[in-house]
């Protein structure tokens, strides 16, 4: 297998046992999401998080991965990279919408 240039591995992912589990994921971009809930696991505390990443599966087209970590669940989204572009347009459109709503000296 050749990886993407994105790949972290760059090697082929020669000790992969099967051709499924050759996939190339590329560096992790998280972003900690501080209105929800953290996940409390006795004196440790993980906060929910959503991550994204390129990754590419064996014979399959390059694609924008995103993972979404919090105490309810767990999610992952594979995007194609004009969907990914829409939602990131469509994600600042919101936050403008919201910030312009936000009341001087609260939170936002």
């Amino acid at each position: 297998m050749i990886c993407t240039p994105s790949c972290e591995d760059r090697d082929g992912h020669p000790l992969a046992l099967f051709r499924e589990d050759q996939i190339c994921f590329g560096t992790p971009h998280p972003t900690p999401l501080s209105l929800e809930d953290a996940e409390r696991s006795g004196d440790q505390e993980r906060a929910a998080y959503v991550e994204t990443y390129t990754q590419r599966h064996p014979g399959g087209e390059p694609s924008v991965h995103l993972y979404a970590a919090t105490v309810r669940d767990d999610m992952w989204l594979d995007l194609t990279p004009d969907e990914a572009l829409k939602l990131a347009e469509s994600l600042t459109a919101v936050a403008t919408l919201v910030r312009a709503d936000a009341i001087p000296g609260e939170r936002s």
